[in-house]
């Protein structure tokens, strides 16, 4: 079971890299910015990711949260410069893998609920960004 669960985790990660790479040149972003909290506190070191809602659109953008739980989305070579206008899956994790390492996954706990975890939520970017996102747990 935790091989599978372990290669599990290792294609979601190889997968969010290739999307990386192949939607991480985005020049038309507009700044993002917010807060992520867990029953009221701010939640720090957690991993916010926007990914598009099409197939081919842009991103995926990225940020940390810091300890007051605020984040500044921007794709992975350029933190913090913002996303692009339109639709995203919104997925905010506290536990991460790196895939370019082979050995085998940490055992953590994850403390952010599952429906942020597996993109079910959305958010849509408006024209001219937003610095009022939030995401309360």
């Amino acid at each position: 079971m935790l091989a599978s669960n372990s290669t599990s985790r290792f294609s979601q990660w190889c997968c969010f890299a290739l999307a990386c790479i192949a939607g991480c040149g985005s020049t038309n972003s507009v700044p993002v910015e917010g807060t992520v909290t867990l029953q009221g506190k701010p939640l720090e070191g957690a991993t916010v990711m926007f990914t598009s809602t099409r197939g081919s659109g842009p991103g995926p953008f990225v940020a940390k949260t810091d300890e007051s739980g605020r984040f500044t989305l921007g794709p992975r070579d350029r933190p913090g410069n913002g996303a692009e206008v339109g639709e995203y899956s919104v997925v905010i994790a506290t536990v991460a893998s790196d895939p370019s390492e082979l050995a085998p996954i940490k055992t953590a706990k994850e403390v952010v609920p599952s429906r942020f975890r597996i993109g079910t939520e959305k958010f849509f970017v408006p024209e001219g960004g937003t610095k009022e996102v939030k995401f309360a747990m």
